[in-house]
């Protein structure tokens, strides 16, 4: 078997086990994999956000920045080290799809922000 590290090609590897049903007591390991994923970056995103604007006091614009950074982590290093190491396929599965998400995630939390900004600029010029 080809060693896979684009996040494609480790999903694609290890999709029989993925909605396999015996593994997990019936509920597929979807489910589980992807509560951890989106958990772990919206913590990120808000841990990001809250520390440097409340503990430290920066300008909102700073503390977006920073949760933008702090969520959208390097989650292709993630199946980079696990294939490096010789860890089994599934292994690699919640970084690549890690990585997916946190694109998402911060894609739409910077248009949220973007938005914001100007209903909050027209609702000051009326």
């Amino acid at each position: 078997m080809r060693n896979r590290t684009n996040s494609g090609g480790v999903v694609a590897e290890n999709a029989s086990m993925l909605f396999s049903t015996s593994a997990t007591g019936g509920a597929g390991i979807v489910p589980l994999i992807t509560a951890s994923v989106l958990g772990l970056h919206a913590v990120g995103f808000l841990v990001g956000y809250l520390v440097p604007r409340k503990v430290f006091d920066f300008r909102e614009r700073t503390s977006r920045t920073i949760s933008i950074e702090t969520g959208m982590q390097n989650s292709a290093l993630a199946v980079v080290l696990a294939r490096s190491i010789g860890a089994p396929s599934i292994a690699s599965l919640p970084g690549a799809l890690s990585a997916t998400a946190h694109s998402c995630m911060g894609s739409i939390l910077a248009a949220f922000w973007r938005g914001a900004d100007k209903r909050g600029s027209k609702s000051t010029e009326n």
